[in-house]
């Protein structure tokens, strides 16, 4: 294991040196945001939990953590980054890779009329499920026990740790982690009842490519705006399936040669 800061790798530390004007705005938001926003900041800072799992809005929303030490992170970069951008009130949204609900509790907080949020891991979705009860959200948030796949009605194996790393074990892989068997959907089965979708986030490690490749231009149609991180370096077989669907590419962010984040819209 490589030297660390403030429990971080120095390449992360490193990379990130050019966002630290951006930093101090952030935590100025904390502030804003965030009822213990000291407390947030060092637990953000030092990737460690909070010792009741539990933060707290000055608005009154709360989101309860799991064992998993970035979904603090996840926060961090949900609410106070808005790495996934603003949403407009009214909008629907389908949220892919909810893992413990803080985009989707962050979407309804912004106004949005209808979140359906898939999520295939038990111990995360539990924790969806509790955050979207404890904030009073259930006609906002349909949470859905789901893998998003190319393809609807399969099983596949699935880690049982709750993390925001999580993805699908294909078979015949190597893993040390224990796994559920869960069923999957796909874009074009949870988009058939809907007659757009305004927003779609997507966050899957990966397999946005299986997902958004082998969905059909008329699913696609439906999408009026993409938000996604992407994985594996393969960001411009991405953009240019999508442009055959009339998204654009309107935001590319990288945080590195394999990773970042990208917005697509009409």
């Amino acid at each position: 294991m490589g030297m660390r800061f403030f429990g971080r790798d120095l390449f992360w530390c490193w990379r990130h040196l050019r966002y630290l004007p951006f930093y101090a705005w952030y935590f100025l938001r904390c502030f804003a945001l965030v009822k213990h926003p000291l407390r947030f900041i060092r637990c953000y800072m030092t990737l460690q939990l909070p010792e009741e799992r539990l933060v707290e809005f000055r608005n009154g929303m709360k989101i309860h953590l799991s064992s998993h030490p970035h979904d603090l992170v996840t926060v961090f970069v949900i609410f106070v980054r808005r790495d996934y951008g603003r949403v407009t009130p009214a909008q629907t949204v389908v949220d892919i890779g909810a893992n413990i609900g803080v985009f989707a509790l962050y979407a309804a907080s912004e106004g949005a009329a209808r979140v359906e949020a898939y999520e295939p891991n038990s111990e995360a979705f539990a924790l969806l499920r509790r955050n979207i009860e404890v904030n009073g959200l259930q006609g906002a948030i349909i949470p859905r026990q789901l893998a998003v796949t190319a393809q609807a009605g399969q099983q596949v194996s699935f880690p049982k740790r709750a993390s925001a790393y999580n993805a699908i074990v294909r078979q015949g892989a190597p893993t040390t982690e224990e796994c559920e068997t869960v069923q999957t959907t796909s874009l074009e089965e949870l988009a058939q009842p809907l007659s757009s979708v305004d927003l779609l986030k997507v966050d899957c490690e990966g397999a946005e490519y299986e997902i958004l490749l082998g969905s059909r231009p008329q699913t696609l149609a439906k999408v009026r705006q993409l938000r996604l991180e992407y994985h594996n370096g393969r960001v411009d077989e991405l953009t240019a399936h999508l442009a055959r669907s009339g998204l654009k590419q309107i935001l590319l962010r990288p945080d590195s040669d394999l990773s970042g984040n990208a917005w697509f819209g009409r």
